[in-house]
């Protein structure tokens, strides 16, 4: 180092130093690359350090813009000068003086030697500080040369910022005519959020970009209290992040409200001024407007398929003849559009004998379900009203249940709960609000459908069979068999007698005698097979016809009634049964085959009853 600061080379004519900066910079380059060959430049003829502070608008702080020394870089870029700072060394005398610093509240007490600052001012506004150190104090003829090439530096300064700024705004509005243009055409969500984050990377390369508080995003849930804010007030927040780092918080608004919050980082080296802030917030508006929009279709698009859906099953529901067939469609629909892994569907026969309907999924037949399956119905039954778990390990304190997400609906008939649609999925939180609205709907509209096919199966049964013994009627016998003959298919007739049944109406009254019917028919249901066909003949007399059966097999099953009816009726009674077989060879008729069968009855009825008699 010199002894004296006037010993040393001159600076350099200030024409040369301005061309030198334009051969050196882009135009289109930041304006940190002008400041920093400046600075250098100021701190190698002055031995010393030399820090260049700008500002975009008249009330925005000074922010740093360039150092001549790589190692302050990052304890100046955090430091700032407010407008107030610099008010309060205005207006004296000598603006373009080079003063030694004794203001700033010590944020230059780092810098060794003797410290200096000078206003860039320019068309009477203050566009920067520039603020220089020195080993030694700065002579006056120095101060005139250094003051002459600073006031050159801050016009061409303030040129290529206008020149640079005018160019921002540029690309800045072309690229929100893009981007809007993109977002007006566009009804998909995932798009108009992509484009506003490739914009903002367009435009702010060094800054960190993120989206808040949208659904499926992984930051969706945020505990930051100011993006919080952000998202309930609307208002954009700038907050102090790390110890170099500004964070902006602004809302994506729409007409009808906030639907996200964009996070934009940046240091302090590329901080954001107001205008910057002010376009992020056109460009956010802009994207929120679009991201309502698309929503808005999305949530059109849902409710048109949402009403086909319903219509489609009211259509296939009303058409469907049986309640298993009704009920099937019902579960094949709620499994397909709300991609559960299970469904089930729960009747009433009364208030304590529930079945779970066939077409359900295997899991509501495992033993292993009574548990879950009966807590959801009896929380039903007792609120009466519709269950909707987004997590059902809150609900249980055990770990070990399988399914996490539950949609329980219960079906009402005269405002009593006949049935209940349960459906599972194995993920937290898989079934939304809206699906849970549609299910009811559905449910609803199946519940009519379900009670009258149940109906309709109830009054085609008790057509077709006998009130007391539970056996089908005469006339459901005599169409069976007629098709069995139509077939060809051969086959054998039981007639039943109950033996001096008479005497038991004449002994004990006609409850008794209807008891002993009820006896005998249960005993025939539990002998004979799914295929055969058990009956009431009349009165007394039953009948069982056994389609393709042998006559062997057929007496087989006579003998055993005989056994079982005598050894399980209270009070006991004995009966005589008459079997008439005919084959694919000999077929003569259905009204000869039951003429041969009383024929036979009426043989061991009169070989002194108790037991069968036959003819081919």
């Amino acid at each position: 180092m010199k002894s004296e600061l006037e010993n040393r080379e001159p600076l350099l004519n200030i024409k040369d130093v301005l061309l030198r900066l334009i051969y050196e910079t882009n135009y289109t380059e930041k304006l940190t690359n002008i400041g920093s060959i400046m600075m250098k430049y100021l701190a190698e003829k002055l031995d010393g350090v030399g820090l260049l502070y700008l500002r975009d608008n008249d009330q925005d702080p000074f922010q740093f813009n360039a150092c001549s020394e790589t190692a302050l870089l990052s304890y100046f870029n955090s430091v700032t000068l407010s407008p107030a700072e610099i008010k309060s060394i205005e207006p004296k005398a000598g603006l373009h003086a080079l003063q030694t610093i004794d203001c700033f509240n010590g944020k230059f007490n780092s810098l060794k030697g003797n410290v200096y600052y000078t206003l860039m001012l320019y068309k009477e506004e203050c566009i920067g500080v520039v603020v220089l150190s020195s080993p030694i104090p700065i002579q006056s003829f120095l101060k005139e040369e250094l003051l002459d090439l600073l006031e050159e530096f801050t016009k061409l300064l303030y040129q290529v910022r206008r020149h640079l700024h005018t160019t921002k705004m540029g690309k800045q509005y072309e690229q929100l005519f893009l981007v809007t243009d993109k977002f007006h055409s566009s009804m998909d969500e995932k798009e108009v959020l992509e484009g506003v984050i490739h914009s903002l990377k367009e435009l702010y390369p060094a800054a960190t970009i993120d989206l808040l508080f949208l659904e499926g995003r992984s930051r969706e849930t945020v505990l930051d209290s100011d993006a919080s804010y952000v998202f309930m007030t609307g208002e954009v927040r700038k907050v102090q992040g790390s110890y170099d780092q500004d964070i902006f918080y602004v809302p994506l608004r729409g007409r009808q409200g906030i639907y996200g919050v964009l996070e934009v980082s940046v240091t302090h080296q590329h901080s954001l001024y107001r205008k910057d802030i002010e376009f992020i917030q056109l460009l956010a508006n802009t994207a929120g407007h679009a991201l309502e929009n698309a929503r808005l279709y999305q949530q059109s698009q849902r409710l048109i398929s949402d009403l086909r859906l319903v219509n489609e099953a009211a259509q296939h529901l009303n058409a469907s003849s049986g309640f298993n067939q009704t009920a099937h469609y019902l579960i094949e629909r709620l499994l397909k559009a709300f991609r559960s892994d299970e469904v089930g569907v729960l009747f009433s026969n009364n208030e304590n004998d529930w079945e779970t309907v066939p077409g359900s999924t295997a899991f509501f037949f495992e033993e292993g379900s009574r548990r879950i399956v009966d807590n959801i119905r009896h929380k039903v039954l007792q609120t009466e009203d519709s269950l909707f778990r987004g997590d059902l390990w809150k609900e249980f304190s055990s770990k070990h249940i399988l399914f996490r997400s539950l949609i329980a609906i219960p079906m009402f008939q005269d405002q009593h709960i006949m049935g209940l649609v349960i459906m599972l999925h194995k993920e937290p939180y898989h079934f939304t609000f809206d699906g849970f609205k549609l299910v009811i709907s559905l449910v609803q509209h199946s519940t009519l459908a379900l009670i009258n096919a149940r109906l309709k199966e109830e009054l085609e049964y008790r057509v077709i069979t006998d009130q007391l013994t539970h056996l089908y009627s005469r006339h459901f016998l005599n169409e069976k068999i007629s098709e069995s003959f139509k077939n060809g298919e051969g086959g054998v007739l039981i007639l039943i007698d109950i033996d001096n049944f008479k005497d038991i109406n004449d002994t004990y009254g006609h409850p008794v005698g209807d008891k002993i019917l009820k006896q005998v028919g249960r005993i025939i249901q539990t002998t004979v097979r799914e295929k055969d066909i058990a009956a009431r003949w009349g009165g007394e007399e039953l009948a069982i016809y056994l389609p393709k059966e042998s006559l062997e097999m057929s007496t087989e099953m006579a003998e055993k009634l005989l056994v079982l009816v005598e050894q399980e009726t209270d009070p006991q009674v004995t009966i005589s049964c008459g079997l008439a077989m005919w084959t694919q060879d000999n077929q003569t008729g259905p009204e000869e085959l039951l003429d041969i069968a009383d024929k036979a009855l009426y043989k061991a009825k009169s070989r002194g009853k108790n037991c069968i008699h036959y003819f081919i």
